[in-house]
């Protein structure tokens, strides 16, 4: 019969894996899609497991012979702390996953400020991955951005599109910031495993 400890081990490895694969696929889709959402998100839910299961293997050969009265006091208390790092990744997280007014003007605000600094790279990436063009219309400051010798349909017609990206593009926050919370959920059960 296994050990307390391995069991213990194998559970927070069933854990952290999905865990850091959720992490990094959010990451992957803010970074691909310059996502309105905070990149420290899904990069501390990356960093949560490997430093939790660093802390978990240091720290056990170290408390194993503990006989420090004051030490085993405060212990339960440290340990408490350690929960709440995933609680607060979850909970941000989870402002961003539930669609609402706030979220859509915080994403109409990142659109206009990637059109105004003339991001090409950040809008053509998101028009082309996402299959579309402009922002709340075809024509809504989409690339390639309109001047002397380009019109705002410019891109429908080179692309053929046939979409607005707003709220494909909304959606797919939606989904970074839920792969990010269910990550969270993740790395809080290994913490209090």
């Amino acid at each position: 019969m296994p050990s307390k400890p391995s069991l213990i081990t194998f559970a927070a490895l069933t854990l952290a894996l999905p865990a850091l694969i959720l992490s990094a696929t959010a990451w992957s889709r803010l970074t691909t899609l310059s996502l309105p959402l905070p990149v420290g998100l899904p990069a501390l839910n990356v960093l949560l497991p490997i430093l939790t299961a660093l802390a978990t293997a240091i720290s056990r050969p170290l408390l194993t012979p503990l006989k420090n009265r004051v030490l085993r006091q405060i212990l339960p208390y440290l340990a408490y702390t350690t929960t709440l790092p995933p609680l607060v990744l979850l909970i941000l997280s989870l402002v961003y996953a539930v669609p609402s007014d706030l979220q859509s003007c915080a994403s109409n605000t990142h659109w206009l400020r990637l059109f105004e600094h003339k991001d090409e790279r950040s809008v053509r990436a998101i028009q082309t991955h996402l299959q579309c063009c402009g922002y709340n219309s075809m024509h809504d400051r989409a690339w390639p951005f309109p001047s002397r010798n380009t019109d705002a349909r410019t891109c429908e017609r080179t692309m053929g599109y046939t979409l607005a990206c707003g709220g494909m593009w909304r959606h797919q926050e939606v989904v970074a910031a839920t792969l990010v919370a269910v990550a969270s959920f993740l790395n809080w059960l290994m913490v209090v495993s």
